[in-house]
């Protein structure tokens, strides 16, 4: 009972009062949404394509990061500007409520619970909760684009898209595959970065914490291995695409510990953590 009086606090404080946030998803669903509806158009004058594509089509093309990097002095290197803004979206979303809460109710609060363990509880599940509702909110604005302009509501991916905007081994992914570096994969990963920089607000300082978490996330577009965690939420990096890619399942792992972590450091700070 604690737990969920303090979650609907902090869902009507930390995420109600601050409902204009929910245009940064729509935005960024919007926008890829009409880049894949252009694409689509151009191929269909060309007569490279004799359809309006998939749904899957546009998520595919709205989550996809960028491919592989491989340095090439020659080349000019260019960060994926709108997978950077959609994750910094939902890192900003979670990064100063917690610890401004804290800051003003903090004390407050433990006093009338008489421990602290479901306050930081509550927090963890308000961020999960967010982050969720902000890929959801994504994911719903690239279908609605989708739907029209046109393209089949049907769970497949249009051969000649895939094949001339990603690679050819997509066409090969099962279902199954799809849904996983679609749609758990990146959600799972933000979320344990959110996770980890929420608490790392506490140890360091929001500012700080939301600083480091954009450096990650920079140096995963530059380099593509396993313990930088942006990678994981660029299916097209994926080993199913990209034989010099990330690993999924160790990505699900990777997430999960970095969870794991984020709470217990967290629970320990506040056990320790002399309020009165």
């Amino acid at each position: 009972m604690k737990i969920g009086r303090l979650l609907i606090r902090d869902i009507r404080s930390g995420a109600l009062t601050k409902w204009y946030l929910v245009f940064l998803p729509i935005a960024f669903g919007v926008c890829r949404g009409i880049q894949c509806a252009s694409i689509i158009d151009s191929m269909i004058d060309d007569g490279q394509m004799y359809t309006y594509g998939t749904v899957i089509d546009y998520i595919m093309f709205a989550m996809q990061g960028m491919s592989v990097y491989k340095f090439n002095p020659t080349e000019y290197f260019s960060i994926p500007i709108y997978w950077f803004i959609f994750q910094m979206g939902a890192f900003y979303i979670v990064a100063y409520y917690a610890f401004d809460d804290f800051k003003k109710n903090g004390r407050a609060v433990f006093v009338a619970l008489g421990e602290r363990k479901s306050w930081w509880l509550a927090k963890c599940l308000w961020c999960n909760i967010m982050v969720l509702f902000y890929f959801v909110v994504a994911y719903i604005s690239v279908v609605v684009m989708a739907w029209l302009k046109g393209a089949s509501m049907m769970f497949a991916v249009t051969q000649e898209f895939v094949t001339a905007q990603f690679s050819p081994n997509v066409f090969s992914m099962t279902h199954a595959d799809i849904i996983l570096v679609l749609f758990i994969l990146p959600f799972i990963v933000t979320l344990a970065s959110a996770a980890m920089q929420m608490m790392l607000s506490f140890l360091i300082d929001p500012v700080i914490s939301f600083a480091v978490t954009c450096s990650v996330y920079v140096i995963s577009a530059y380099y593509t291995v396993w313990y930088l965690c942006g990678s994981y939420t660029m299916w097209i990096r994926s080993s199913y695409v990209d034989e010099n890619g990330v690993y999924p399942v160790g990505g699900i792992i990777f997430s999960i510990t970095i969870i794991a972590i984020s709470y217990i450091v967290g629970r320990i700070y506040f056990d320790g953590r002399d309020i009165i």
